[in-house]
């Protein structure tokens, strides 16, 4: 139970800073280096927790740790999801085309010309999320779906598409 509780308090701790933090001071750069910081005095409220709850359990505070870590890089890669995704973004800005069709020239106004532009789109054709025809993306039901998902997550951290 020590193990729970003072996880949950460190990632609680973590999260409440993070998401304050992204409030007050939006920015389009990912900050790695503060959810690094958070991360660190998230893990320094876990070991004091522990310490506190269960006292010298070497074994349960190493878990406790572990557990933390692994709450950190799934959080980091939702985070990079929904906030900094270039695909989620792209997908969102056809969404909202009041026609679902999005001409490729206004999707290549926002990004530069590149490889990794082009590689994007066809991965989300292939993934189903798109379709292209005639010069134009449009999003598959399951592309639309995803978008709400994620634009669901989103609200919840008040979140602005970023990538």
């Amino acid at each position: 139970m020590a193990l729970l509780i003072a996880v949950g308090m460190g990632f609680a701790a973590f999260l409440a800073a993070h998401l304050a933090l992204w409030r007050r001071q939006p920015s389009r750069d990912p900050r790695m280096g503060l959810l690094a910081t958070l991360a660190l005095a998230g893990l320094g409220i876990v070991a004091a927790a522990h310490r506190a709850l269960a006292g010298r359990d070497v074994v349960g505070l190493c878990a406790a740790l572990w557990i933390e870590i692994a709450l950190f890089i799934g959080y980091f890669f939702l985070y990079a999801g929904v906030a900094r995704s270039v695909s989620v973004t792209l997908l969102d800005c056809v969404r909202r085309a009041p026609s679902g069709l999005v001409p490729f020239d206004t999707l290549l106004d926002a990004y530069q010309r590149s490889s990794r532009f082009a590689d994007r789109i066809t991965l989300m054709q292939r993934s189903g999320l798109v379709r292209v025809s005639g010069g134009a993306v449009s999003l598959t039901r399951r592309g639309a779906a995803f978008v709400r998902g994620v634009e669901a997550l989103r609200r919840l951290a008040y979140a602005e598409l970023q990538g």
